[in-house]
């Protein structure tokens, strides 16, 4: 696997709105830094994506900065459909809230620059982002920040899909629950893994009838066009599971016992959990079970957003002096709501 590695320097002049453009593909991993920026100094960076895609911003690389106009995953749009969230407009719908650098309060709905408790979270901030559906950006604010904490855009690995039904936005969402359910039923998934990212109305059918109320085969002219029937585009994405791998781990056997830490990636907003085992390692420095350690399963859970757990593993302090490390593995089992890439670790 190959990894193209590229830096861009160039000089803004803080306070304004910058918008960029790749001649390529947008990379999937991409840092914007201003380490030379003082306090109060900002900039909105908007950048265009040519595929439409789920973008995640985090300081760091580590700490998540949601979009404005989701919670914990979900649209905020979606969830006002859903009586979860309040509206933020007099037609009881959701406005966008944008990333800004004009609204002294830090919140600005729509066009409008509102009161700081009109909105959830500040917008002006360093690492605030929203994504501008109609054209494709990711607005983010950068400003003065430690050199750890630069903005990190990632791609989120997830499977844009639009189809059309014949139904009312309404009607719809009437039967929302059900759609997905036959989506995921369809996919072999699990219904959290489906969003609805928005529902469109389209253009009503209309079909030529003749003045019996049959069917026109032809193409004349005469014949009336009678309304039928609603239609709108639904946008959905797929999602994939969290992905688990566990960290290899070393100690000095007196310790009595060791920490093991499994780490996750990928989707953070489901809960998930996965089991795991203890084993002798292989060779002449094997570790072995009721002698050097004791051999212990469990499961590991995962709350929501938590990126990190650990598990432990009691090991014997030998008597003398050992020439050679000795060693096992813990091994991941069956997990729920994720899939193990490296499943095993080595423990000295």
């Amino acid at each position: 696997c190959l990894k193209r590695l590229m830096t861009f320097q160039s000089i803004m002049a803080v306070g304004k709105t910058y918008t960029v453009h790749f001649t390529g593909s947008n990379p999937q991993t991409l840092r914007l830094l201003m380490p030379d920026a003082e306090e109060g100094e900002k900039v909105l960076v908007r950048i265009y994506y040519q595929t439409k895609s789920r973008l995640q911003v985090f300081l760091g690389g580590e700490d998540f900065m949601e979009d404005l106009n989701f919670r914990d995953g979900k649209r905020k749009e979606q969830l006002v459909r859903d009586d979860k969230w309040a509206s933020n407009d007099a037609a009881g719908g959701w406005t966008d809230e944008q990333a800004s650098l004009d609204c002294a309060s830090g919140c600005k709905v729509g066009d409008e620059c509102r009161a700081t408790s009109e909105c959830s979270r500040r917008g002006d901030v360093h690492g605030a982002n929203w994504y501008n559906k109609k054209e494709q950006m990711i607005e983010v604010v950068v400003s003065k920040h430690s050199t750890t904490q630069f903005v990190e855009i990632q791609t989120f690995p997830s499977v844009q899909v639009s189809v059309g039904l014949s139904v009312s936005v309404d009607e719809f969402y009437n039967i929302k629950n059900s759609f997905i359910s036959n989506i995921a039923n369809v996919l072999g998934i699990n219904t959290a893994n489906i969003a609805i990212v928005d529902v469109v109305a389209g253009n009503a059918r209309r079909r030529q009838l003749l003045s019996d109320g049959t069917q026109d085969t032809t193409q004349g002219h005469d014949a009336g066009r009678r309304l039928l029937g609603d239609s709108v585009r639904v946008d959905f994405e797929v999602t994939p599971n969290a992905q688990l791998d566990i960290v290899d781990a070393s100690d000095r056997e007196d310790t009595g016992f060791m920490n093991v830490t499994v780490e996750r990636s990928v989707n953070r907003f489901e809960a998930c959990s996965v089991t795991w085992a203890t084993s002798d390692g292989n060779g002449s420095a094997t570790a072995e079970a009721g002698v050097d350690y004791t051999h212990a399963t469990g499961t590991v859970h995962f709350a929501k957003n938590q990126m990190t757990a650990y598990l432990v593993i009691e090991v014997f302090s030998s008597a003398g002096y050992a020439t050679l490390d000795k060693t096992l593995f813990v091994l991941l089992g069956t997990a729920t709501n994720a899939t193990s890439q490296d499943a095993s670790a080595l423990i000295t």
